[in-house]
């Protein structure tokens, strides 16, 4: 099958729902599942295979600062020393694309988030890394050819 270049996704259709919250400010955003995996040899044969020990889940966002919304969400959890976990909800409807992916990924935890980062004659950006468990992971919309 030919592909045309219009269906080819565009990011700027994405979209970041943070506990139901859509984060219009989302400059960027990445989440991907790392796999462990242990070699094993067996007796008598040269080759070695891979088995898959375990997954873990990361990411980041990156914010335009309009607000002190990431500020907010975050400082009462070291304040307080109680672990809060958020719902991602994550779409890209572009409106040439083949369809609209939507994924939700329950109990991502933040990892590490800017305070305050300025440069002096440039917009400010913050931003935000993550983690969670894969198994936490569900596709809601799926483009599938």
């Amino acid at each position: 099958m030919a592909i045309n270049a219009k269906n080819v996704m565009n990011g700027t259709y994405g979209v970041i729902r943070v506990d139901g919250l859509e984060y219009a400010n989302i400059s960027s955003f990445e989440a991907k599942v790392t796999n462990t995996r242990e070699d094993l040899q067996f007796s008598g044969n040269l080759g070695v295979d891979s088995k898959l020990i375990s997954s873990a889940g990361s990411g980041t966002m990156t914010f335009k600062k309009v607000n002190s919304r990431v500020l907010a969400r975050n400082l009462p959890s070291i304040v307080t020393g109680k672990d809060f976990k958020m719902v991602l909800i994550l779409t890209v409807d572009d409106p040439d694309g083949l369809g609209k992916e939507t994924i939700s990924i329950t109990d991502v935890w933040v990892n590490d988030f800017d305070l305050l980062k300025f440069e002096i004659g440039a917009t400010m950006d913050e931003t935000v890394t993550f983690g969670f468990n894969p198994t936490n992971i569900v596709a809601i919309d799926a483009v599938v050819e």
